[in-house]
C-alpha cells in the first residue's frame, strides 16, 4: 500500500530481484473553469510520457556512473550490482564535494 504521505515509493519488483516498481500517488486538481481537465490531462500524460522513457534514463546514469567512478572502467554496467553502483555514486559524491571545497579555498564563488 502506498504512504500517503510519500508520494513517491520504491516498491521490490516480485518478478525481476534485480529491479524496482516506482509507485506515484497524489492528486492534480487545476480550478481554471472550462481548462481544468485539460490540463489535468496533460499533466497526467506527461507523467506517463517521462516514465515510458524513465528506464532509458536510469541506464544512462547507471552506465556513466560504472564507467566514470566504478572501479573497473571495463567492466560492462549492465553486470554492476547494487554495491558497484553505490560505491561508484559515492565516488562521484566526494568528487563533487572536493571541487566544492576547492572553489571555497580558492575564494571562488558558483551563482546559481
Amino acid at each position: 500500500m502506498v504512504d500517503p504521505r510519500d508520494p513517491l515509493e520504491l516498491l521490490a519488483d516480485p518478478a525481476d530481484a534485480t529491479s524496482c516498481i516506482h509507485v506515484l500517488a497524489g492528486t492534480c486538481n487545476v480550478a481554471i473553469p472550462w481548462l481544468g481537465g485539460f490540463v489535468e490531462a496533460a499533466i497526467i500524460d506527461n507523467m506517463h510520457t517521462f516514465y515510458k522513457t524513465y528506464p532509458a534514463h536510469i541506464s544512462r546514469v547507471r552506465d556513466m556512473l560504472i564507467r566514470d567512478f566504478g572501479d573497473d572502467p571495463a567492466q560492462d554496467p549492465s553486470t554492476a550490482s547494487a554495491r558497484d553502483l553505490v560505491a561508484a555514486a559515492d565516488r562521484l559524491v566526494a568528487a563533487e564535494d572536493a571541487k566544492a571545497s576547492a572553489s571555497h579555498e580558492t575564494g571562488s564563488t558558483i551563482s546559481l
